[in-house]
């Protein structure tokens, strides 16, 4: 059930209520006071429910979150396994190098942005160059494109750490906002959990023969691990702006008209 379906089907209609006295403010001196408004959608978001929708966003930004600590991992197993690509003690640091170059040069950039055209979008962006990169690196054909994937995926994670933990806690009431941050980084322990397990049975074993490809076991191990991610990605199209978002561009029109 969206947020909004949970407003219409409330009786006494304090949400109504308050969403009308914003527009009326608006349409009295076309502006409103930003710090008015956000106070306005906390009371809102106060009388809403916690339920099946909340759980949802968790779980998508949880699983989201938890695919950016993976690739952490990733990283040092693929310096270790990855025979087939060169990798020597010369140049197996700018592999987590340029990830981080990639984040630092991204992260203030993205979240302006997720400022201006909504944290949710923003996500998105970052969350569908971030699965392309995972999957392109599976498919390296050498050293250097896995580096410059390495810097892409450190970019797209920059865009999930500046946006993912504000999308999440707009949408909970003030009391839920803590459990719903704590789980989301528990899942940094589940998902790290899971690339562990899945390279202690993938990585001892240089090949696997899949129809007729062979793939080596980082390969393999490197694709399993972004499932989660990928789960997380598609539950993440059918949520909604947050509440916070939608009100506060409506607003900005009707300043502008």
């Amino acid at each position: 059930m969206t947020i909004e379906n949970q407003f219409d089907e409330r009786e006494d209609g304090e949400e109504t209520a308050l969403i009308s006295d914003i527009d009326e403010n608006a349409g009295s001196d076309c502006t409103i006071d930003s710090n008015d408004l956000m106070s306005s959608i906390d009371d809102i978001v106060e009388n809403i429910d916690v339920g099946l929708f909340h759980y949802l966003v968790v779980l998508s930004c949880g699983l989201c979150y938890g695919g950016y600590n993976v690739y952490f991992q990733a990283m040092g197993y693929i310096i270790i396994s990855a025979c087939d690509l060169d990798i020597n003690i010369s140049n197996r640091g700018w592999l987590s190098l340029s990830m981080m170059i990639g984040m630092t040069l991204s992260v203030g950039v993205l979240g302006r942005l997720a400022d201006a055209y909504g944290r949710r979008k923003i996500l998105l962006f970052s969350m569908t160059i971030n699965l392309i990169a995972m999957l392109l690196s599976a498919f390296a054909y050498n050293y250097n494109m896995l580096v410059i994937l390495a810097a892409i995926i450190g970019c797209s994670n920059a865009g999930l750490i500046a946006t993912i933990f504000n999308y999440l806690m707009e949408f909970f009431p003030r009391q839920y906002r803590g459990i719903a941050g704590a789980c989301i980084i528990s899942f940094l322990i589940f998902e790290s959990l899971l690339s562990s397990t899945v390279a202690l049975f993938t990585l001892p074993h240089p090949f696997y023969k899949i129809g007729g490809i062979y793939f080596s076991s980082w390969r393999l191990y490197l694709l399993i691990v972004t499932t989660p991610t990928l789960l997380g990605y598609c539950i993440l199209l059918f949520l909604p702006d947050s509440l916070r978002f939608t009100l506060a561009k409506s607003e900005r029109k009707k300043a502008e008209l």
